[in-house]
């Protein structure tokens, strides 16, 4: 009687862990639906803040879930957007580190070099990770706009005068 009483104790423990993993989800889906609902300029910034607060919970309780890389990216896009730039990219690093099986590892260091050069205009950092990006994800779709974008961080030039020295077409 007494292992039959421990197995239910188990089972039950495991049914509210789940549970509570499954209600954590819903609730940081819900915060990305109300967000996404909102206008930039109007940014509902207390539930940026939760969502990204309880994505990095969920991340803490359900490292192995695959729905832990999915909401940490979540979050450092969020952080992007209220223009925490420095905790996105530690977060997308985070993400390009610990899941590099994550569908979107690389989109994680693009993002990282894009928000170092776009959001932070720390260059060294955007040329440093962008260089990563080309050594671990040569054949990546986004290898040419990487390059491009090094080429503009190294030219020294501002976008105004690079775009001055675009070749002239013929107007059509």
């Amino acid at each position: 009687m007494r292992i039959i009483g421990l197995i239910l104790i188990g089972g039950c423990l495991f049914f509210a862990a789940c549970d509570s993993r499954g209600q954590q989800a819903a609730a940081i889906q819900q915060l990305e639906q109300k967000l996404r609902q909102q206008k930039d300029a109007n940014l509902d910034t207390l539930s940026a803040n939760a969502l990204i607060e309880k994505s990095l919970a969920f991340a803490a309780a359900y490292p192995q879930d695959t729905l832990a890389p999915a909401f940490l990216f979540q979050a450092a896009d969020v952080l992007r957007g209220i223009h925490k730039g420095e905790e996105a990219v530690r977060l997308w690093g985070r993400v390009h580190a610990e899941y590099p099986d994550y569908e979107r590892a690389a989109d994680a260091l693009f993002l990282q070099g894009f928000t170092c050069e776009n959001n932070l205009s720390d260059k060294a950092r955007a040329l440093a990770y962008y260089q990563t990006f080309l050594d671990k994800y040569p054949k990546h779709p986004l290898v040419n706009d990487v390059s491009l974008s090094m080429e503009y961080l190294r030219s020294g030039k501002g976008l105004e005068e690079l775009i001055k020295s675009f070749p002239k077409t013929p107007a059509q």
